[in-house]
């Protein structure tokens, strides 16, 4: 709580100008509702290559994001949970932003605790999942029910 509570007071206020391009690009969007209304987050990593944006300035535009998807499209005691998809199309493992990805999936985790529902890892490469599946071993088993990996493009979960 001293923690988050610490980074409140040095990331609050965000001004909009200063992380408006990076939000512009496309990085990370809502698309739709899932059949119990919790918002589609998703995160496109190949955007996030292509922006080639600091990584201080990706955790601002993520930490606006998420706390406009909080009071804007949660419902308190109705919807309070969102669904995040990481899609890593056209993403190579040795061109991935892992420390990008860490901190953005890090920062919902840590400072929007109990937000994420469930979390899909769409168009993974051949090597990418194999090495998901060694990075599976060493996550808690609440953690693994809640990471889904899939490469097809046209899969459409079943988000009951």
């Amino acid at each position: 709580m001293i923690d988050h509570s610490k980074w409140i007071r040095e990331t609050y206020p965000i001004r909009y100008n200063d992380i408006a391009p990076i939000l512009k690009s496309g990085f990370l969007y809502v698309s739709g509702r899932d059949k119990m209304y919790r918002p589609l987050m998703i995160l496109n990593v190949r955007k996030l290559i292509d922006g080639n944006y600091p990584i201080e300035a990706v955790q601002a535009a993520s930490a606006f994001f998420c706390d406009f998807v909080v009071k804007k499209l949660l419902v308190p005691g109705r919807v309070e949970n969102w669904v995040m998809i990481i899609d890593l199309n056209d993403v190579g493992m040795t061109s991935l932003p892992a420390k990008k990805v860490q901190a953005i999936v890090g920062l919902t985790q840590k400072h929007f605790g109990g937000r994420l529902f469930r979390q899909f890892i769409i168009n993974m490469s051949f090597m990418m999942r194999k090495a998901s599946s060694l990075f599976l071993n060493f996550v808690d088993e609440i953690t693994q029910k809640k990471i889904f990996f899939h490469n097809d493009k046209t899969y459409k979960p079943d988000l009951a």
